[in-house]
């Protein structure tokens, strides 16, 4: 794995342009698991599997595999974490944890040898029997790019159902509507966040 992605790396960095800052979003769902997460647009999948998915950009790229949890816990996800980190030779690291509904996660980021940085992320999940690997190379400054993909994993889509019913509008709920409206048509004029949806 380690020289399959540093020869992922070597072709992302051989590219020099930017990564588009754009409100779109690619939404992969992993229908075997029920697993769905968000990247940013415009990505080539170089690997697609069972329990193995590899995406890359200009300047970015990231690899998630799939195990069972059995018998991981937070002090071996610390332990795996580190010794990832020492297979890519990767200094200046630090340990952190991310927010990830659904999951336990711990992360660990740092420099890797050519200068590039790297985001690693171990997520348990909390009703499944998945226990998740991300790796993310990336260039400096597309951290909080990295962090969102990661805290973007979950299981499922949830849609809150709204149970509608009819009723007599007063005045007070004119009002209210006419704000909503005005909200509404505020919102409209700010740019949407676009999403592509996959299964894989």
């Amino acid at each position: 794995m380690i020289k399959r992605f540093l020869s992922i790396l070597t072709i992302v960095l051989a590219a020099t342009f930017a990564m588009p800052q754009a409100a779109l979003a690619s939404v992969f769902t992993w229908s075997i698991h029920n697993l769905t997460f968000e990247v940013p647009d415009g990505g080539t999948v170089t690997y697609n599997s069972a329990n193995h998915f590899e995406i890359m950009w200009n300047d970015m790229a990231i690899i998630i595999t799939l195990y069972n949890k059995q018998g991981v816990n937070d002090k071996n996800t610390d332990i795996e974490l580190q010794r990832r980190a020492n297979d890519f030779n990767m200094y200046d690291t630090n340990m952190g944890k991310l927010k990830v509904k659904g999951f336990k996660c711990k992360t660990l980021d740092g420099t890797m040898p050519d200068g590039s940085r790297a985001l690693l992320a171990n997520l348990i999940c909390d009703k499944k029997d998945l226990f998740i690997t991300v790796t993310i190379n990336y260039l400096l400054g597309n951290l909080e790019i990295a962090e969102d993909m990661v805290k973007s994993f979950t299981i499922g889509r949830q849609k809150v159902k709204e149970e509608k019913k009819q009723k007599v509008q007063t005045e007070a709920d004119a009002k209210v509507q006419e704000e909503k409206l005005k909200k509404e048509a505020e919102e409209k004029k700010k740019p949407k966040k676009e999403y592509q949806t996959y299964d894989i």
